[in-house]
């Protein structure tokens, strides 16, 4: 007879240095994601908490939120199914897992700590001229760069800015410095994130 118990924990989503273009997302019936222990694992570099919430019946949600996310999943060579994702579907997790949390907020949330707190934010003023797309941050880049000399460039750009874009935009929309799928390059210069944007380097990735 299959056991109905239902046992509550968290959902998490995680991602580790080491291989930024993926997301896991497993289950745990610990008090936090750092109780898991998956840092005590072998893997050389420690995860970081993207979100996790804290639901009634943790194996029937990660069981869903897998599903929904097969075409996201990551395999190995071998064809190996694994709890690893490609990192552009961590807000659809997200998405789908929140109707399910007991909570009202997240734990850990990285995005959530970088974007500040609402009360905080003022909306920032810009001339449409400053708007640029993804697409032209990549082209700032150094004519001999990777990102833009490689065979893959493009999509190794996308691949490797999934994170910091989908923080930064969902942020510049809360301060109004998005338009039109276009961010305010002054506003990004502002707050520092350009910088970052262009330090990061293909042999990371």
């Amino acid at each position: 007879m299959p056991n109905l118990v239902m046992k509550e924990g968290l959902i998490y989503c995680v991602k580790n240095s080491l291989f930024p273009h993926l997301i896991k997302i497993g289950k745990t019936t610990a008090d936090t994601v750092e109780a898991r222990g998956l840092n005590s694992s072998n893997v050389p570099e420690d995860f970081e908490t993207i979100f996790a919430f804290k639901v009634r019946d943790i194996d029937a949600i990660e069981k869903s939120v897998h599903n929904v996310l097969e075409e996201f999943r990551y395999r190995s060579k071998s064809g190996r199914s694994t709890e690893f994702f490609y990192a552009c579907a961590s807000e659809k997790a997200k998405k789908h897992i929140l109707p399910f949390s007991t909570e009202d907020k997240t734990f850990d949330t990285e995005l959530e700590v970088e974007a500040g707190n609402d009360d905080d934010i003022l909306e920032f003023k810009y001339n449409d001229n400053d708007l640029v797309s993804w697409e032209d941050l990549r082209l700032m880049r150094p004519e001999n760069d990777k990102f833009r000399t490689e065979k893959d460039a493009k999509a190794g750009w996308l691949r490797a800015t999934n994170s910091l874009r989908m923080t930064y935009v969902r942020v510049a929309k809360k301060e109004g410095a998005w338009k039109n799928a276009k961010i305010s390059l002054p506003w990004l210069k502002s707050k520092n994130y350009f910088d970052r944007i262009m330090k990061i380097d293909w042999d990371d990735f």
